[in-house]
């Protein structure tokens, strides 16, 4: 008799572990997670700190958060439509969003309270600022100093042939923080000078970054000694341990405005719902106040230990998506 019953137990022991197994999502319960698909083009550092969070508030949730830049980001979303499997954007620059609200892929918004946000912010019934990321040119004081090199007061200054081989930015067709640069003197300048402009800087630029967050990245590994990036990073390095100089020229603070929305079709899901709500309303809050606490909402800036004030910005022109795309078209790097 015993026999059998071993058998028995031995099956049904088997069959336990192959449904625990098929159901690993939340253990044996049967219930698997619901998934909520988030593209970013935030920092590293950024995304973790999300990650842990959104984790933390739902734990029921299996959260994906998916880093590109901002040029793939955008560029993924546009060939996928409203078929992506990206429930939220989060982190794209105001122009690309403009472009996908024409496209009708992203869902409208129009129940949120948009008077929070300051008056000169520019909002849409269809994507929610997130922050205003503003450009500087960061210096390691350092290797400068080893090298017997004087701090830059200009733009012009970049082009010193003493600088040749220390200077680092972003690839504006990648990266929005590169972006921000190019437009910003386009104003100040005129396209053609502008353009000349950086023609001339090349000759002093070791490498152009993928990514906004490279040139900061470079400085901090000493694999480049001025860097055309975010002024937010640098902060964060600063207060990390670094000793950069943080410098803002005649021309004023380079910035532009990035948000987030939900892919239209997916604001239907409870779960893409909540997530986004705590992103906005909770979220974005906090993040005010760690990384880039440059003013969006009415109530006043965000506070960020050593963060500089009275920050003068400079004339960004014409901001919309078919500005940048002709603008783009006449980079060559």
């Amino acid at each position: 008799m015993m026999k059998p019953i071993k058998k028995l137990v031995s099956f049904v022991l088997i069959l336990t572990l192959f449904l625990c197994a098929a159901f690993a999502f939340t253990g044996c319960g049967g219930e698997k997670k619901e998934k909520v698909v988030i593209y970013t083009s935030a920092e590293d550092y950024r995304i973790e700190d999300l990650r842990a969070r959104l984790n933390e508030q739902f734990p029921d949730y299996e959260i994906v958060i998916e880093y590109m830049t901002t040029g793939n980001h955008a560029a993924k979303l546009f060939a996928e439509g409203i078929n992506t499997e990206c429930d939220i954007t989060h982190d794209l620059e105001y122009p690309y969003l403009a472009k996908l609200e024409k496209s009708g892929s992203l869902a409208e918004l129009s129940q949120y309270d948009f008077s929070v946000y300051a008056s000169d912010v520019a909002v849409s019934k269809y994507y929610i600022p997130e922050y205003r990321n503003g450009g500087a040119i960061i210096v390691d004081k350092q290797a400068l100093d080893e090298k017997n090199l004087p701090m830059p007061a200009s733009y012009e200054d970049l082009l010193k042939p003493e600088y040749k081989g220390l200077v680092i930015m972003p690839n504006p067709k990648s990266s929005g923080t590169g972006y921000i640069f190019l437009q910003s003197l386009t104003v100040t300048m005129g396209e053609e000078a502008a353009l000349d402009y950086f023609d001339k800087l090349n000759e002093n630029i070791i490498e152009y970054t993928s990514s906004g967050s490279g040139p900061v990245n470079k400085l901090i590994q000493k694999e480049a000694a001025i860097g055309l990036g975010m002024t937010g990073q640098a902060v964060t390095a600063n207060n990390n341990g670094a000793d950069f100089e943080i410098l803002f020229f005649e021309e004023g603070s380079p910035y532009n405005m990035y948000g987030q929305g939900i892919i239209s079709g997916k604001e239907t899901r409870e779960a893409v719902k909540n997530v986004f709500d705590f992103m906005i309303n909770t979220y974005n809050r906090e993040a005010n106040n760690k990384f880039f606490p440059e003013q969006i909402f009415a109530d006043g800036p965000g506070k960020v230990e050593n963060y500089p004030q009275n920050i003068q910005y400079s004339d960004m022109g014409d901001t919309s998506p078919e500005s940048k795309d002709a603008l783009l078209a006449k980079w060559k790097y």
